[in-house]
């Protein structure tokens, strides 16, 4: 009895609080998530996030996209997020995590983060970043080294929960590529040497209308729309 009793206790104590929930964006939408512990999230365009809380630890899974996490202090139960190959851990901060493209970056706004990396087959590695830093999360699980980021990249960073794309001489070709996340409608580049085109400013992510507009008006772009399902961007 008695060591049926320790049995149960010890799979009570493992056992999570509360099932997985989870919440998903469609295209170029965005949503804002109060949670339950007072911590809020902001999901990205097609973005998926899983959320589990238990008596320990505060577990949330970022399966894809983009999320801004701006999390309730408390030291008992950390605050983890799970992405590819690794985790990030706070009691109480702000942070961002991307997944795209096997790489997966996590940019610190605010407070103190840690994060790990589950390196193949049985190493670990640990960074601790402060505010205004970012670092790579490697599709072997290793860490890249951490950078602190420019004025323009932090406003980026805040920009986009409010659903601007805030850029300072991006290529045209990566501008593309981000905007693109947001519509239905893909934009392509007509010609390969607009690619390299470098383009500042602040455009609404989900207004494609108004953002080639202004290509039209501050570069030397011409917008066709003659190809079924698709926008092409090409030289004037």
């Amino acid at each position: 009895c008695l060591m049926l009793a320790i049995g149960v206790g010890y799979y009570v104590w493992q056992k999570p609080g509360n099932a997985a929930v989870a919440f998903a964006t469609a295209t170029g939408e965005q949503r804002t998530l109060a949670l339950n512990d007072g911590s809020h999230v902001v999901l990205d365009t097609n973005s998926d996030l899983q959320v589990q809380y238990g008596k320990h630890e505060r577990r949330l899974t970022l399966l894809q996209g983009q999320a801004d996490f701006q999390v309730h202090h408390d030291t008992t139960r950390p605050f983890v997020v799970h992405v590819g190959d690794g985790t990030v851990t706070a009691t109480g901060t702000r942070f961002q995590v991307r997944v795209a493209g096997g790489i997966d970056t996590v940019t610190l706004l605010e407070g103190q983060v840690v994060v790990a990396g589950n390196a193949k087959p049985s190493s670990s590695e640990q960074v601790t970043l402060h505010a205004g830093e970012r670092v790579a999360i490697q599709s072997d699980g290793r860490l890249g080294t951490p950078e602190h980021l420019a004025d323009t990249e932090l406003a980026r960073a805040r920009g986009w929960t409010e659903g601007m794309l805030v850029v300072r001489e991006w290529p045209l070709a990566r501008l593309v590529a981000e905007m693109n996340r947001y519509s239905s409608v893909p934009l392509r580049l007509g010609d390969p040497s607009l690619g390299t085109l470098p383009i500042s400013g602040s455009f609404k992510a989900s207004d494609q209308h108004s953002f080639l507009l202004s290509l039209e008006y501050g570069w030397p772009i011409r917008i066709d729309r003659h190809t079924p399902g698709e926008i092409v961007l090409r030289h004037k």
